[in-house]
């Protein structure tokens, strides 16, 4: 299906679940399989809005998609260095990793000032230059 960004799927049901979630693949929607929202969704729904979706309060649909986007570039952040663990890491490299982890998870509660002040800093340049310094634990072929 070729949609706008931002307008919801119109197999999205009432309750916010997918009318076709058990025959995506056979419907055509590899897309809707392969994607995985790092937990995003249940972020914005459950830690920044508190459960009240954009349904109940239509005027939230846009700051919450927004804050969906941003969220999953944390999560995607987090998912990176959580990832990063299955590599036989030097003590030095996991204790950096686990730094980096720690400042890209919350000490409190998420809030989109907290994941904005994450995203214009310089965290996301720091974890992906950490990731990219992994590269010598891959092997190569042949």
């Amino acid at each position: 299906m070729d949609k706008p960004v931002d307008v919801p799927c119109p197999n999205l049901r009432q309750d916010y679940k997918c009318r076709i979630h058990d025959s995506l693949a056979e419907k055509g929607f590899s897309g809707c399989v392969r994607y995985d929202c790092l937990g995003a969704g249940q972020i914005v729904t459950q830690e920044l809005y508190r459960g009240i979706g954009w349904r109940e309060n239509p005027a939230q649909f846009a700051p919450m998609m927004d804050a969906f986007r941003k969220a999953r570039e944390v999560q995607s952040l987090r998912a990176m260095l959580t990832a990063a663990a299955r590599f036989p890491l030097s003590e030095a490299e996991n204790a950096m990793r686990l730094e980096l982890l720690t400042a890209c998870t919350p000490s409190e509660e998420w809030s989109i000032s907290w994941i904005e002040g994450i995203l214009s800093g310089p965290l996301p340049t720091d974890v992906r230059n950490f990731v990219a310094s992994l590269k010598h634990h891959i092997e190569r072929p042949g």
